[in-house]
């Protein structure tokens, strides 16, 4: 994903990451990606539902979003109750709506949120408070799920399955991309 975020016209921050700077090998809170461009913040999942990715169980997806500067409340790795009417993060492309808050299960938790220095932390968030003004939200799948279909992976192509939802003119695309593997099984670059 970083690899191709440097093509990006952005000048991008993420806001929610994969993890805090060296505690992950990835997309960490604080990084800049983009070729510059117009400042925009990013959040990442690369790999949500990790669990159900390494069972082969459905839902594993990796998911994006991106909004201008200011988009997103940043609000660290931690367990949170959620009320969903559409498909998460991607609610503010559908329409849909969200009540979550911070819901720690255990005292590092707890010391992350402190740490986030997030104003009445203990309120309940809304669709607006987490994801403000114009976001685009990219999701591909990893498994088969109620989303997007999941990759599918053959001895001489690959096929994957994303959707890409954007807020300001509710537009969905649903993408199915065939890959063609060269002879160690990897996808052809055009290199």
């Amino acid at each position: 994903m970083r690899q191709a975020l440097r093509h990006v016209a952005i000048q991008g921050k993420f806001v929610i990451g994969d993890g805090p700077r060296g505690s992950v090998p990835v997309l960490y809170v604080g990084e800049t990606v983009g070729a510059g461009g117009v400042a925009a913040e990013v959040v990442v999942d690369s790999l949500d539902c990790i669990t159900r990715a390494a069972r082969s169980d459905p839902g594993a997806l990796s998911v994006i979003a991106v909004a201008g500067a200011g988009g997103f409340q940043p609000v660290p790795s931690v367990y949170m109750d959620k009320i969903a009417v559409g498909p998460a993060a991607a609610l503010r492309g559908r329409g849909g709506r969200l009540l979550a808050r911070l819901a720690p299960r255990n005292e590092d938790e707890r010391a992350q949120i402190a740490a986030a220095s997030i104003p009445d932390a203990g309120r309940t968030f809304t669709t607006e408070d987490l994801a403000r003004g114009e976001v685009i939200f990219a999701a591909a799948g990893v498994t088969d799920g109620a989303l997007v279909e999941g990759a599918h992976v053959g001895t001489q192509d690959a096929v994957t399955h994303a959707v890409v939802i954007r807020s300001r003119t509710g537009s969905v695309r649903w993408i199915k991309t065939r890959h063609q593997l060269d002879e160690k099984g990897n996808p052809r670059t055009g290199n």
